[in-house]
């Protein structure tokens, strides 16, 4: 989600011009009824009257804020051609990205940029974080700049990701960048050549079977993983509630995280990766470096395949 945290306004305050000076026209000059005696002396030329220039309105200053977010590989890269069109298509605003580790990174020093009164004017952070900011009060609604916006168009959003970032008083806190969820990728050669269909995965135990006969020893040591899930809760999360799995009740008043439901999911990845070691998975490391390590394991062959996210198609 994207953050507006600091005001960023322009103003027209270029001077009004000051109107030049009205001057008359002369009075017509009435002919003589009489030939003059003397020779008319010669007329005065006319004096010429100055006209002030018009005030040259002193250009707008440009503003100057900075967008921090936590991305890197291909959708690092469309972020940046994103503010380099932006700062191409105007001069009113500059916007510099400021690239941080990873989304919690981007979290910590917010929250330090805020109480130092010092916050950039956007970031981007994870959705659920959205809320807590909004709490703290230190975030500016996004009403008045979308009203003012004639291309805004509020169809061309996901109405659930819109929705999310309003709050109590009805107004828009947020904007989503973009949305994921949870991808099986997996190598196409080793499943040929094992006989694993990916019509067969409906299940996580149909992949927890595929694994079995992807991971391979050699020497007493696994050198090809049968899978790879990716690092963190939400991950594990997604595997609960894609069996239909709740956080809360209906009525909103039970949290349901110690459901049967939510032990034995969790229970079965444990012994799949600690017990069984058909399945691994990269944890820790500075900023996105599990995620590439993962990645990398299914592409240089050491693993079959692993769960990601939609944004990691490129």
């Amino acid at each position: 989600m994207l953050v507006s945290l600091g005001a960023a306004a322009l103003a027209g305050c270029a001077p009004k011009p000051t109107p030049a000076p009205a001057t008359e026209a002369p009075q017509a000059t009435q002919a003589p009824t009489q030939a003059p005696t003397q020779a008319p002396t010669q007329p005065p030329k006319p004096t010429d009257t100055p006209v002030p220039a018009q005030p040259t309105a002193a250009p707008a200053k440009t503003v100057e804020i900075e967008f921090w977010y936590g991305l890197g590989g291909k959708l690092g890269e469309v972020v940046q051609d994103f503010i380099k069109r932006f700062n191409e298509s105007q001069t009113e605003v500059h916007v510099t990205g400021v690239v941080m580790p990873d989304y919690d990174t981007t979290l910590e020093k917010l929250q330090a940029a805020i109480a130092a009164k010092k916050p950039p004017a956007i970031a981007l952070i994870q959705g659920q974080r959205v809320h807590d900011l909004m709490n703290a009060q230190v975030l500016n609604p996004l009403d008045e700049l979308i009203a003012a916006e004639p291309d805004f168009n509020v169809q061309d959003i996901v109405p659930a990701f819109y929705q999310f970032a309003k709050w109590e008083d009805g107004k828009l806190y947020a904007l989503p960048l973009y949305g994921t969820t949870q991808v099986l990728y997996y190598r196409k050669d080793f499943f040929a050549e094992l006989g694993i269909s990916p019509d067969m995965l409906n299940t996580w135990e149909d992949l927890a079977e595929a694994a079995r006969k992807c991971r391979k020893v050699e020497g007493g040591e696994v050198v090809r993983w049968g899978w790879e899930p990716m690092w963190g809760y939400s991950n594990l999360m997604d595997a609960v509630l894609s069996r239909g799995g709740k956080l809360f009740s209906d009525d909103g008043k039970k949290v349901l995280i110690n459901d049967q439901i939510w032990v034995d999911t969790w229970e079965q990845f444990r012994k799949w990766i600690h017990e069984e070691k058909i399945m691994r998975i990269h944890y820790g490391g500075e900023g996105w470096a599990y995620w590439y390590d993962t990645i990398d394991d299914v592409m240089q062959g050491r693993a079959c395949g692993y769960t990601g996210s939609s944004g990691d198609q490129g």
